[in-house]
Parts: structure tokens; C-alpha cells; sequence
């Protein structure tokens, strides 16, 4: 018997407004009962508050659910913890309709009370991924499967980010509480969720370990793995070879040279899509000389986008127009695509009072994984053309992350990502 090894590949192209491809890679290799998957980020946590951590979510889509999902093939929301739902006329009330035959892996039944008590929750801790939740006044535990949400205004995205909101079990959190800190401790290194596998052993930055939850609701009928086991491994060439060897399953995030001999290897294949994530360069228009728009104007005009696809993407990557992915709702084909023009960024930067160019930005990335890192080699390359020095530092996620609440902190310009909840731009 065979299974399909895939690779996932998010493929970054950054400066403003570009959006990103994902790509499967393919091989043939004998059945297993075990999935392994490796990545270079590892979650900080397995809370759903953080669900807006892109590596935190991935791993916690093993073992937590939410009351609708969202179907990538249709771009449509599906029921799932609840079997249905409806909307008030006026667009404030929603009110959703459970399952009755769920239970969390700590064994209590899932019922409205836990939906009520993670959003407040999540409200109460007020981290994360609660900025999504401005417009949820309050929510009325109808019957024990029945749950209503009032919003202080209607929100029409506020439908399209309930998947990203994890359910999680109230008694467990309850049970694990430690100084009145909501259990997040407690769930560093466990879950408390519903879904089709259970958390049976965490070694942070090493690997996670999800082993099949047997009482899952909607049961194990056809062929699935027993286990998936996710390993964090920082280098792509590692995961590159460990895939090669069939030691690994699925790899996340190889760079582009490793990806194109990947492509050569013709036990191999590639399909490609694009994702909702929208890459971009952040700048603070507080800082000198960034507050003048010519200046602005000048350093789009100045990347080479069409150099950064080939060398930083390897081929694998799109150029976006305007602010959001081409897969989106609401995105408007008609708008312009800024292409590199040396000539009308010099005579931007002469009219600014900066005919040498002749100053220096301090650009902050993260640095995990090669693309930013290639990303601000090349931003470096392309605005020395102009006499401008761009200095750049590598950063863990969270420090770049706060430096960016700070108006004040040092940076002039960030490397960043976009990661939309949704197909409706609204929810990101």
C-alpha cells in the first residue's frame, strides 16, 4: 500500500503588498501508520488564545476544533462543532446549534457552557487573538446546546474568524489554574481539546508527539495515521535530506535552493496555489525621512520584485496587486503592480532633498528560515544604487513583534507577513 509524502512550502515574497504560493511536493513511499512532520518553528504554546501564531495553530488543528471550519476547495464555512447556525436580520445575533455526542480528551462532554467559557476567556486574557473579538458584546448560554453571541454592532467578518476560535474544555482549564493564570502554564506543554488526535508528549523545540484520540466524535471509518509526530528543525537542507531519505513525511518552509532540487528529483511532484498570507515590507512613517511619501514612493520603485521571485523564491511566488491575495474576496484586479524603475525613484528622492540619497535605514526581520534574511539582502543591494545604507537584524518573532507596538523602538522598517483568518480580508 502507498501514501503520499507531501511537502508544504509557505513561500514568502515580501515587499509591499506581495502574496505568497504554497507548494506540495509528492513521492511514493510504503504505508505508515505514522505521519511525520517537519518545520523550523515551534509553538510557544498550545493555548488557543494564540491561535494567531501560525506555528501554534498548525499544531493545535491536531487536537482542537471550532465551531465551523473553513473549506479551502469551496472557500466556504462548514459546520463542525456545531451542526448549525443562523443570523439575526439585523446582523447582531448569532446563534449556533451543537453537536451532542462530543467529548474533550480530559472526558467531560462539550456542551454550550464551554463555548461560552473560551471566548470569555479568551476575553479575559486579553492576548492573542482577541482583537478579533471587538465587536462580541456578550454570550447566552440558551440549553446546554444551544449558544447565542451578541454583538455591540453588526460585523459581517465576525462569522468568518469563528475557526480560528478553538474550543476548549471549561472543566480542564478549571482543574489546572495556577495564581488565577487561566491554566496558560498548564497548557505551554498540554492541550485540553476535542479533536482527532491527543497531545501525548511535548519536548519544546525539539518535537510534538499527536497520538489518535480513540473516543472522537466523528469516528476513525477508512484509513488514517495512528500518530503525527511534528519536528522542529530549524535548517531546510536537514529537513531537505531527511525527506529524501523517507525519514520525514512532510517538511515545511524549505528554501528555494533547496526547493529546486527538490523539483529535479523525479520521484517528485509539485502542485502550487497561493495562500491568503500577503508579505510586505513595514514602514514607520514616524521616522525621518520615511514620513515624506516621495521617499516612500522611491523605495517601492526602487526592489526588484520580478529578481526577488527568481533569487529569494526560486521561481515560486506571485506579485501582488494591492493589498490583498488575488484568492480573496473582494480583491481588485484592476489596480496597478508596481514594477522597479531606478530613473523615477532617483528624481522622487532629488525632489525630497535627497538627490544622493545619503542616509540609513535600520530594517528588523526574523530570523527563521532564509527568506527574510534574502529579503533584506537584496532591499540592502537594490537601495545602495540610490546611496542609501540599510543596515539589517535578525530577531526572535516576539521581540520583532513588540518593537513594533513601540512607535518608538529603533527599527525603521520591518519585514512582514500578513496572515489573513479568513477569505474575507476583513478578518485579518
Amino acid at each position: 500500500m502507498k501514501k503520499l509524502l507531501y511537502i508544504l512550502v509557505m513561500l514568502m515574497l515580501i515587499m509591499l503588498f506581495c502574496f505568497t504560493n504554497y507548494v506540495f511536493i509528492l513521492a511514493d513511499q510504503d504505508f505508515s501508520n505514522t505521519l511525520v512532520i517537519a518545520e523550523n518553528e515551534y509553538p510557544s504554546s498550545f493555548d488557543p488564545v494564540f491561535a494567531d501564531d501560525s506555528a501554534v495553530e498548525r499544531a493545535m488543528a491536531l487536537s482542537y476544533e471550532a465551531l465551523l471550519r473553513f473549506n479551502p476547495s469551496t472557500n466556504k464555512l462548514e459546520p463542525w462543532i456545531a451542526s448549525k447556525w443562523s443570523v439575526s436580520e439585523d446582523g447582531k445575533i448569532y446563534t449556533f446549534i451543537l453537536n451532542q455526542n462530543i467529548t474533550f480528551h480530559d472526558g467531560t462532554d462539550l456542551t454550550a457552557s464551554d463555548v461560552k467559557f473560551t471566548f470569555d476567556r479568551m476575553k479575559e486574557i486579553n492576548q492573542g487573538i482577541v482583537y478579533e473579538l471587538n465587536a462580541l458584546d456578550r454570550i447566552e448560554v440558551v440549553d446546554d446546546y444551544t449558544v447565542k453571541f451578541y454583538l455591540s454592532e453588526p460585523y459581517i467578518p465576525f462569522i468568518n474568524i469563528i475557526p480560528k476560535m478553538y474550543i476548549i474544555s471549561e472543566e480542564g482549564v478549571k482543574a489546572n489554574i495556577s495564581d488565577n493564570d487561566f491554566a496558560m502554564a498548564y497548557l505551554a506543554n498540554h492541550e485540553l481539546g476535542s479533536g482527532p488526535y491527543v497531545l501525548t508528549s511535548f519536548a519544546p523545540e525539539q518535537q510534538a508527539v499527536f497520538s489518535k484520540y480513540d473516543n472522537y466524535w466523528k469516528g476513525w471509518e477508512g484509513n488514517h495515521v495512528e500518530k503525527v509526530i511534528w519536528q522542529y528543525i530549524k535548517e531546510s537542507s536537514t529537513q531537505r535530506l531527511l525527506l529524501e531519505k523517507g525519514d520525514v513525511d512532510i517538511i515545511m518552509d524549505p528554501s528555494p535552493d533547496d526547493l529546486n532540487v527538490l523539483r529535479d528529483n523525479s520521484d517528485i511532484k509539485l502542485a502550487e496555489g497561493t495562500t491568503f498570507v500577503v508579505d510586505y515590507f513595514h514602514l514607520r512613517t514616524n521616522h525621518k525621512p520615511l514620513d515624506d511619501i516621495r521617499v516612500r514612493k522611491a523605495l517601492a520603485l526602487a526592489y526588484d520584485y520580478d529578481a526577488h521571485i527568481a533569487i529569494v523564491l526560486g521561481g515560486s511566488g506571485t506579485q501582488a496587486q494591492g493589498p490583498i491575495s488575488s484568492s480573496m474576496m473582494f480583491h481588485n484586479n484592476t489596480l496597478p503592480i508596481v514594477k522597479q524603475d531606478m530613473a523615477k525613484a532617483k528624481a522622487l528622492l532629488a525632489e525630497a532633498g535627497y538627490p544622493n540619497g545619503g542616509f540609513t535605514l535600520k530594517l528588523a526581520y526574523v530570523g527563521i528560515g532564509e527568506q527574510d534574511q534574502r529579503t533584506a539582502v537584496m532591499f540592502q543591494s537594490n537601495l545602495a544604487e540610490l546611496g542609501i545604507t540599510v543596515d539589517f537584524m535578525a530577531n526572535t518573532w516576539d521581540y520583532m513583534f513588540d518593537m513594533e507596538q513601540d512607535e518608538n523602538s529603533e527599527p525603521d522598517i520591518y519585514v512582514e507577513h500578513f496572515f489573513y483568518n479568513s477569505a474575507d480580508p476583513g478578518s485579518g
